[in-house]
């Protein structure tokens, strides 16, 4: 049981690979019988270590329901869903943990999985739920559905069940501690991490990091520029500071630089390869949506250097995976990303050319980097981007890109944008073509 006692785990990286790990040790789909799913020599072990753990609370709700329901509808070589009566007498204990605090979505949904396979229990279920739950909740809907529909429409019970199962699955994620084993690295010697409760050690030159509120820190301390931003004024720079930079270094006084037009340029351009995509420099991730909307939340890694903002991030965006990091030392091993993307923030990068160079590094063959910066405008216009310092900044032209994307062993896709607003998209070359 050593292999998944992370699910008890405080860093959700470590719960996440637990997670998975348990359903490998338990279950598997039944070869020859899609749609449908065996348990393993370990899937008794499993259960009673995961029903307990979920009922003290040890466990966290979601993972643990989905995990109790993917093992009760499974099947063995000697009984049909052997497994449903162990979980079925511990029903009311089950209900109690879900009524003990305010369930947030994913818990509810996770829930509703487990407790649509209770056919027999369900005047007893809904009885208990009703009063912890809005009755006309989606997802109380669609659990009542299962249970008003079995006896003479199973095939369209089996169909809710079914949504509400694949639901939970969606909102546990994917296995966030094997892509971060498979992407993350180093930031001193690109050496190969080893992911533990405590701390975050590099197995090739021994360097120790640590987790802060469960992101990991590859940040080196001697290399690293101080955090200039306060956290108290986070709020400010996302609803009144960032939109009145934008407008006022882009020269966009007509309204050309919005949203859907950020939107518009990663759904075009950000078209990763397989790997990981990387939002540098995230911020609060309000332009991390946009990255998560291009390509799916599975694989982003939102990073920045700025605990305050990246804080922000993972409050608004639990589902990423965060990651405390500095662009002129990427952690991340050499041709591993599927994508990146850097948005209005290069200018702010102590040495904007390195980073471009580490992107390279990280980048898979055939792999993007789409990135929203600023032109240097002339005078007298270039003095007022340069006087809305705060830290300094570079701005960029169309030759500094040519330039420094050839240094980098990139190719250019695209260099756009109206007024001083610069656009451009990077890739690196696909050497099969």
């Amino acid at each position: 049981m050593d292999a998944i006692e992370g699910l008890t785990s405080q860093q959700p990286i470590l719960r996440s690979g637990a997670f998975h790990q348990a359903l490998r040790l338990s279950w598997k789909p039944m070869a020859g019988a899609p749609g449908t799913a065996q348990l393993l020599e370990g899937s008794r072990d499993v259960l009673r270590y995961v029903l307990e753990g979920t009922i003290t609370g040890a466990i966290p709700l979601g993972p643990g329901l989905v995990l109790l329901s993917l093992l009760v509808e499974a099947e063995d070589s000697d009984q049909a869903h052997p497994l449903l009566d162990p979980v079925r007498a511990r029903l009311p204990e089950i209900l109690d943990r879900i009524e003990s605090q305010p369930a947030t979505d994913e818990e509810l949904v996770a829930a509703a999985f487990l407790l649509s396979h209770f056919r027999e229990e369900s005047d007893y279920v809904m009885g208990r739920l009703v009063s912890s739950f809005q009755r006309d909740h989606p997802t109380v809907d669609d659990l009542v559905a299962v249970f008003n529909l079995w006896e003479h429409h199973p095939g369209r019970a089996h169909f809710f069940s079914t949504y509400l199962g694949s639901e939970a699955c969606a909102r546990v994620g994917p296995d966030q501690l094997r892509l971060c084993q498979g992407a993350l690295a180093c930031p001193v010697c690109h050496g190969e991490l080893h992911f533990g409760e405590d701390e975050i050690r590099c197995d090739d030159c021994d360097q120790s990091f640590g987790w802060l509120n469960g992101i990991p820190s590859l940040v080196v301390p001697e290399f690293a520029p101080a955090d200039e931003f306060p956290a108290g004024l986070v709020e400010l720079y996302e609803t009144k500071s960032r939109p009145r930079f934008v407008r006022s270094m882009a020269g966009d006084w007509h309204g050309a630089i919005d949203r859907s037009r950020e939107a518009s340029y990663i759904d075009r351009f950000l078209v990763p390869v397989n790997g990981a995509v990387a939002d540098l420099a995230c911020g609060t991730g309000l332009w991390s949506q946009l990255v998560v909307n291009a390509v799916g939340p599975s694989r982003v890694v939102a990073m920045d250097f700025s605990l305050a903002m990246l804080e922000v991030c993972q409050r608004t965006y639990p589902r990423l995976i965060h990651l405390h990091g500095d662009a002129g030392r990427l952690p991340f091993g050499s041709s591993v990303l599927g994508g990146a993307n850097c948005w209005d923030a290069l200018q702010a990068l102590p040495d904007p050319e390195a980073a471009l160079a580490e992107v390279a590094r990280c980048l898979r063959p055939g792999a993007p980097f789409t990135c929203f910066t600023f032109r240097e405008a002339p005078e007298p216009y270039g003095y007022f981007q340069h006087r809305l310092r705060g830290t300094p900044r570079t701005l960029f032209s169309e030759a500094w890109v040519l330039e420094s994307a050839s240094k980098a062993g990139l190719e250019v896709v695209d260099i756009s944008g109206a007024e001083y607003a610069l656009f451009f998209t990077l890739r690196r070359p696909d050497e099969s073509s």
